[in-house]
């Protein structure tokens, strides 16, 4: 969770040799990132945005219904302007009366498209808005991500100086140079340097039997070890049980 790390405060080192520029580069994502994050910037202009595409919303049902409402009118003033035609044909009354109501229904019809073409708008706006509320929800996952990448690039470089100049024991004991050691000496690699020898005083040992004994053996036998290196007529045996 990298809202963990956030909450952990880092050194700052500078004499860390070959690890100092993966560090550096861990040190410097990490503040950028965090000044931005914990602050709460890129959130509130989420909600800020989130907000704009609610009210976009409002605004494109209002308009509609005028759309609707205009609509009606509209009809209405087409159907006076056909009746006063009419009329006008038969003499009962004025071309200009005419004229005047056609007039006021090309207003009318005029007025309706634009609120139409606002209703596109609307639409266009609305795409805009979710489109930059996606880039910043991107932008604060990039950030996280960032993160999260220069500390694997981190830990990696970690592990390949391990390897590269540590010695680690597999097990717990007392170190015996093979030879003696100076410092700053170069080593081969793959040289053996030094031997552990455990600080149990027990010892656990591996035999392999033939097929035809397995069914002699069994847990908690005796076992008799006879050294080669040390003749047991001269020094005697070591007793053991199978474990």
């Amino acid at each position: 969770d990298v809202q963990k790390i956030y909450s952990r405060k880092i050194p700052i080192y500078f004499t860390l040799g070959e690890l100092q520029k993966p560090y550096q580069i861990f040190q410097d994502v990490f503040i950028k990132s965090n000044s931005v994050l914990t602050s709460g910037i890129l959130n509130r202009k989420k909600k800020s945005i989130d907000d704009e595409i609610g009210q976009i919303a409002n605004m494109k049902r209002s308009n509609k219904e005028q759309v609707e409402l205009q609509e009606k009118d509209l009809k209405l003033s087409s159907d006076e302007a056909e009746s006063l035609q009419r009329l006008s044909d038969k003499g009962l009354v004025s071309v200009q009366e005419a004229k005047n109501s056609l007039s006021k229904y090309y207003l009318k019809k005029q007025s309706l498209e634009q609120l139409k073409g606002s209703e596109v708008n609307f639409d266009i706006t609305a795409i805009q808005k979710r489109q930059e509320f996606a880039e910043t929800d991107k932008k604060i996952e990039e950030l996280k991500m960032e993160v999260l990448q220069s500390i694997f690039l981190m830990k990696n470089e970690i592990l390949l100086w391990k390897q590269k100049y540590l010695a680690i024991a597999p097990i717990d004991g007392y170190v015996h140079f093979s030879s003696v050691l100076e410092k700053n000496q170069l080593l081969n690699t793959g040289e053996s340097i030094l031997t552990i020898s455990p600080k149990s005083e027990e010892y656990y040992g591996e035999i392999w039997l033939g097929q035809h004994n397995l069914g002699k053996v069994k847990k908690g036998q005796r076992v008799v070890v006879k050294m080669d290196s040390y003749p047991y007529q001269e020094y005697g045996t070591i007793e053991g049980r199978i474990d």
